[in-house]
């Protein structure tokens, strides 16, 4: 992988994981595999997105997760 000095990797539970983060990120992929850490770090990246960016959900397209309490929840 190229440019490795530009890359971040936080292992650990979500959001203890982002203390003292505060940058702007042009890419983020959140693998939570949780409801609730995954929709806090859609709230806390989201505003941190430069323009263009791209946060990546991994399994988003899983439909073991697809059901009306797990997939059709609202950012909100």
């Amino acid at each position: 992988m190229p440019n490795r000095e530009n890359i971040i990797v936080k292992i650990g539970r979500f959001p203890e994981t982002a203390t003292g983060i505060g940058d702007t990120f042009a890419f983020v992929n959140l693998d939570m595999d949780l409801y609730e850490p995954a929709i806090g770090g859609l709230r806390f990246f989201y505003p941190k997105m430069a323009e263009g960016g791209v946060i990546l959900v991994h399994d988003y397209f899983n439909k073991a997760y697809v059901s009306p309490t797990y997939g059709n929840r609202r950012i909100g």
